[in-house]
């Protein structure tokens, strides 16, 4: 019974750490689309100004 309790726990401890990267996955995701989005839209402007 026992073994069957820690593996249960390791299972859990695996999710969570498995949670915890995929946020920060998710959060390194979006601050790069959000430097994209802004580097695209610098250039767009300076388009517009070349234009």
């Amino acid at each position: 019974m026992l073994e069957i309790g820690a593996k249960k726990k390791n299972f859990w401890e695996l999710g969570s750490q498995q949670v915890k990267i995929t946020q920060e996955l998710k959060l390194i995701q979006a601050e790069q689309m959000t430097k994209l989005q802004a580097k695209h839209q610098a250039e767009c402007d300076l388009l517009e100004d070349m234009r």
